[in-house]
């Protein structure tokens, strides 16, 4: 019988991480007014976006709202330390996040090069170190082990290609090898597999579809299989070791919007299309990921002055929270988790299953459960999402286990 159950068992998961794979599902919308050029980024289990521009009220934007997926809901959080801005950039290391850059002006502009850090725990913004460049705009980050990395951008009278490196041991920054594209505003940048990226955006003579690659052991760059597309002002974001970069506009000053989305693999340095977001066609938006999902939302449409502020998640391996299923009343506590996660079977029978996978599908744990408590321990795991499947006679429990 306990072969058989584990057969069915199998199957049952084959079935379940089959559905509904490769979707985009809309999200409660960011809390606020609706926004564009705005930043994002996650810290732990939770997503931030923040500043921006309001076409509604025509002014720049300071206040900051972190998302939580597990109750799909957002919460004001203290307003940045700086000036309300717009086009600022932002990427986070460990626990804390850093803000900087952007305008606070228009007619004419105001650049800044003030940069800002973000403690989630106590809810506070303090300022760092300034960027040594030049003020600007639009110019992109991505953090590789504990620094940041930031380049490219915009101040009115040039487009920039130079890069920096900010390490927050000793809050100072430090120039790095010079992008070697062509000098751009409103490109893209992401880490996977311990390289940094960099490309796409708009030059004098147009956007771009050009990616380079960081390799900060070396300080060098090196250019990676192009974009399918010319693009600028996408998002991008990074699950597992695979990158997703969507959204954005192919051409300037008449728009040509787009909500394609492609998944880059680094492994086989390749490039393949997955389903286009939901919503509306858009650029200068913001994304995150989150454990094993990506979040893309709220950015610019029509002719850019119309503001969005919703948000859409990708989940590529296919369960989401509300895809959860759980038919033989089992409660799991606590979730997230840090040490032990606790399953407790309201209905238990001798001989039901418990397996256990990452986000990718793999088998990692299983085990037969002899009681109708069963605890598991989590100490030696790393933090991510994970998913449970429980299986007996009567039928099936599936769900999600979030390892902090």
């Amino acid at each position: 019988m306990k072969k058989f159950c584990y057969s069915f068992f199998c199957f049952a998961f084959l079935s379940l991480s089959g559905f509904g794979q490769n979707v985009w599902t809309q999200k409660s919308d960011v809390g606020g007014l609706t926004r564009r050029n705005a930043v994002g980024f996650s810290i732990g289990s939770k997503g931030y976006i923040g500043l921006g521009y309001s076409d509604t009220t025509a002014s720049m934007l300071k206040d900051f709202w972190e998302y939580s997926p597990l109750s799909d809901s957002w919460t004001q959080i203290a307003d940045f330390g700086g000036t309300a801005r717009y086009s600022a950039t932002a990427f986070a290391i460990g626990h804390f996040a850093y803000v900087g850059m952007g305008a606070d002006q228009n007619s004419p502009y105001h650049f800044n090069k003030d940069f800002w850090k973000y403690d989630p725990a106590g809810n506070a913004w303090t300022s760092i170190s300034d960027f040594p460049g030049t003020a600007r705009y639009q110019c992109k980050a991505f953090t590789l082990g504990a620094k940041g990395y930031i380049g490219t951008g915009w101040n009115q009278l040039s487009l920039f290609s130079d890069f920096w490196e900010y390490d927050p041991s000793i809050d100072s920054w430090s120039q790095k090898a010079t992008f070697p594209g062509l000098a751009r505003e409103a490109s893209t940048a992401f880490s996977v597999s311990g390289f940094g990226y960099m490309g796409l955006g708009l030059g004098s003579a147009g956007a771009f579809n050009d990616i380079y690659k960081y390799d900060a052991g070396l300080n060098t760059w090196s250019a990676v299989a192009d974009f399918p597309s010319i693009n600028f002002d996408p998002v991008s974001f990074v699950i597992g070791n695979i990158a997703y970069v969507g959204t954005g506009s192919s051409t300037y000053p008449n728009l040509n919007l787009t909500n394609h989305f492609w998944q880059y693999n680094p492994d086989s340095n390749s490039w393949s299309a997955i389903p286009d977001m939901g919503g509306t066609k858009r650029l200068s938006a913001v994304s995150f990921a989150i454990d094993s999902f990506g979040y893309c939302g709220t950015g610019g449409y029509g002719t850019a002055t119309y503001n969005l502020g919703d948000l859409w998640q990708y989940g590529p391996s296919g369960v989401g929270i509300s895809e959860i299923k759980n038919n033989l009343n089992v409660s799991v506590f606590p979730n997230p988790a840090n040490k032990f996660v606790n399953f407790h079977l309201t209905s238990f029978e001798p001989g039901e299953t418990l397996v256990i996978t990452d986000i990718h599908g793999r088998k990692i744990y299983a085990d037969v459960i002899k009681s109708q408590d069963y605890s598991l321990a989590l100490s030696t795991w790393s933090s991510g999402v994970y998913f449970y499947i429980i299986h007996s006679d009567k039928g099936s429990a599936v769900g999600k286990i979030v390892k902090e």
